[in-house]
């Protein structure tokens, strides 16, 4: 058998059976988000919806190896990592303190978010001279100046 069969066949047995293992984690925390769980609604929603994402990540980086797709399974490697990191750090300490990064990581981050991109669009319109209402885009990053007060004085911007 030449190098490349040999290569494939390993690469895809690979793919097989980290497929597998992603199948078996979904299986072992079921119980995390069952009615059973102790977990508060919230928490057990986010849980289900972030790692969901992550296996959906993982699943197609799987099957872009499988197929020899190396450099761009590359990319969502980097993802699913950060995914896994994510998870693991939210996911991690007293209902409270869960409860406490998520309103971080959905409410605020994309706040903060919103708003650079607002004065990324506002440094266009201002140093460019382009005209908001002609960019559809545009016109839609930016924030009215009272959201913006609003945001600093602790109130989050809302898409």
């Amino acid at each position: 058998m030449d190098k490349l069969k040999t290569y494939e066949s390993i690469m895809n047995k690979f793919a097989i059976d980290a497929g597998d293992r992603l199948k078996e984690l979904v299986f072992a925390i079921a119980p995390l988000y069952s009615k059973a769980s102790p977990l508060p609604d919230k928490i057990q929603y986010s849980l289900v919806q972030l790692y969901a994402s992550l296996i959906e990540t993982a699943e197609s980086f799987i099957m872009l190896i499988s197929f020899g797709r190396i450099w761009d399974a590359k990319f969502l490697s980097r993802m699913a990592a950060e995914g896994a990191l994510k998870f693991l750090y939210i996911f991690k300490g007293t209902n409270e303190e869960i409860l406490s990064k998520l309103d971080e990581y959905l409410n605020i981050i994309p706040s903060i978010n919103r708003l650079k991109l607002h004065n990324a669009a506002r440094n266009l319109v201002e140093k460019a001279g382009v005209e908001p209402l002609k960019h559809q885009a545009l016109h839609d990053a930016l924030v009215s100046e009272e959201e913006i007060k609003r945001f600093k004085a602790g109130i989050l911007i809302r898409n």
